[in-house]
């Protein structure tokens, strides 16, 4: 069996990060075929149906997923990564193997929270002509910066660069599941404080080519409005606060467990503090916001 075009779209995505089969239809959306059209899954059952076939020819594999019962995250295989990889990004992948490892249970909800977030930031930025060509999931970018005289390393969670008309902008995204102490959270803030003393001007290369990034965002999701007003409130004692931005999973999904058309209305972009050359009234005008409708 040959993937066709549309796999081949799959597989661009399952290397950003896992999906499940709702998620499959959802991020289908923004598929556009060798002729440009769009071609997205009409049905949950159509994504569900190539999937498996697609898993029982060995480019995919699943997880049944603990936390949301009955329900498969899907990751990339051997044999599709070398269909789209590079001979040295595919011997690369095999030596982090971060791409092919199965995530253990404690971490299915943060794993599935970003890829939520990524799904509808794709979305977004498709309705918006946003290009989105830098995705680095957790450990593919690294800093190291110094607190109190000590030298702490940097990761985030994953790290986005969108372009609008040239103009790459960089956001690091973190997600929160309250495991983690107020504490703690509170240095990864002084850290990315740290980090913009020391780099005003961010490179991050893709594909052969280096965006310039001025300056960055971080992004922080986390579970809850009371965990949210916390967040805030720590963000809110140092000098750049506005360089935070938060969001529940609730202003990303209307279900817990996703699938096709249960991502929020509002976009993304206003959330994350995006700016473009149009405006965002201009972009997503009040109609579409009052119907709800989904392009």
């Amino acid at each position: 069996m040959k993937p066709t075009h549309r796999d081949r779209f799959i597989f661009e995505k399952l290397c950003r990060y896992s999906l499940t089969a709702a998620m499959v239809a959802d991020v289908s959306r923004v598929y556009r075929n060798a002729r440009g059209e769009r071609q997205p899954y009409t049905t949950l059952r159509a994504a569900q149906m190539r999937l498996k076939t697609l898993t029982d020819h060995r480019y995919l594999k699943y997880q049944p997923l603990r936390y949301f019962k009955n329900t498969r995250c899907y990751r990339l295989a051997r044999k599709a990564a070398k269909l789209i990889l590079s001979p040295d990004e595919y011997q690369r992948e095999k030596r982090s193997k971060i791409l092919f490892a199965d995530f253990r249970p404690s971490n299915e909800e943060h794993n599935m929270a970003i890829s939520h977030f990524m799904v509808k930031l794709e979305i977004d930025a498709d309705r918006a002509g946003i290009e989105f060509p830098v995705f680095a999931r957790d450990g593919d970018f690294e800093a190291t910066v110094e607190i109190d005289g000590r030298k702490r390393k940097l990761i985030p969670d994953a790290t986005i660069v969108l372009v609008s008309r040239g103009d790459p902008q960089l956001f690091f995204l973190e997600v929160d599941m309250s495991t983690e102490t107020l504490k703690w959270i509170a240095l990864k803030i002084r850290k990315y404080l740290s980090f913009h003393e020391l780099h005003p001007t961010v490179p991050m290369e893709h594909a052969q080519r280096t965006y310039q990034c001025r300056g960055f965002r971080v992004l922080i999701i986390c579970k809850s409005k009371e965990r949210l007003a916390n967040l805030v409130a720590l963000a809110a004692k140092t000098k750049k606060k506005r360089m935070f931005h938060f969001l529940t999973l609730d202003q990303v999904i209307e279900q817990g467990t996703g699938g096709p058309q249960t991502y929020t209305d509002a976009s993304l972009l206003t959330e994350i503090g995006f700016t473009t050359p149009k405006s965002i009234a201009t972009l997503y005008p009040a109609s579409e916001h009052e119907t709800g409708s989904q392009s």
